[in-house]
Formats: structure tokens, sequence, C-alpha cells
């Protein structure tokens, strides 16, 4: 699935769990990190067995890869966190809305993302979808 894309239907996806399942979490941030690592991982993982359902490829490749988006949406949670205590509480996150909060958190997290996939698909030149050689198709 094309990355930007993927990174669109997780935006929706963050930004649906946070009102669901994050609301009134704020204070233990382990328990956020766990659960947005738990539902990227559950989720990336459905993705790509879908995404690569006509292929011959190794499980293990698919599970590293969901754990490894799994892990840079931690680091994005990671960021927001960072950037709320720190840097900028006062000045532009200083907000009464619970809709704007949770979005800012998803934009931040996917944004990061993002960056860090594309980052990992430049240095390593690998695009987990190896289904384009002929010996790797099933059909």
């Amino acid at each position: 699935m094309n990355l930007i894309i993927n990174y669109i239907i997780w935006l929706i996806i963050l930004y649906l769990f946070f009102l669901s399942f994050i609301n009134g979490m704020d204070n233990n941030p382990i328990k956020c990190k766990l659960y947005i690592f738990l539902i990227t991982f559950i989720i990336q993982l459905i993705i790509n067995f879908i995404d690569n359902m006509n292929c011959n490829n190794d499980v293990n490749k698919l599970i590293k890869k969901s754990m490894l988006y799994g892990l840079f949406n931690i680091i994005g949670y990671s960021i927001y966190i960072d950037l709320d205590i720190f840097i900028i509480k006062d000045y532009f996150m200083n907000y009464n809305n619970i809709y704007i909060k949770y979005l800012l958190i998803t934009l931040i997290i996917t944004t990061i993302g993002f960056i860090l996939s594309s980052l990992d698909i430049i240095i390593t030149n690998n695009i987990y979808n190896e289904c384009n050689d002929e010996k790797n198709k099933i059909i």
C-alpha cells in the first residue's frame, strides 16, 4: 500500500482511537504508549497481510514492519509529551477542547511516523513489498 495512503488511514484510526479509548488517560503516558503500540501493531499487521495477500512473503518480515510502525508511533507520542511538558505548553497547547488536543496528538504521531518511515525506505531501500518479483507471486 502506498505510504501516504497508509498514514492517512492511520490519521483516521488513531484519532478515533484517542477519542474512544484514551479519553481520561492523559496522566498515565506509559499506558497510552502501550495502547498505541498494540493498536498500531495489530492494525498494521492486518494491513500488511491484506496488502501482501497475493505474495509469498515471509511472515517475519511483515511482523517486523508492523513492530517498526508501532515503534515509530511511540516515538511520535514521546515527542508530543516532550513538547507538551517542556516547550510549547504555555504558548500553543493551551487548549480547552479535547477534540483539538487529540487531533494535535494524532497529527504529531502520524507526521513523525511518516518521516521515520520515509527515512527507513530511503536509507535501507526496502519498500517491504516484494510482490513485484515474479518468484514471490502466488497467483
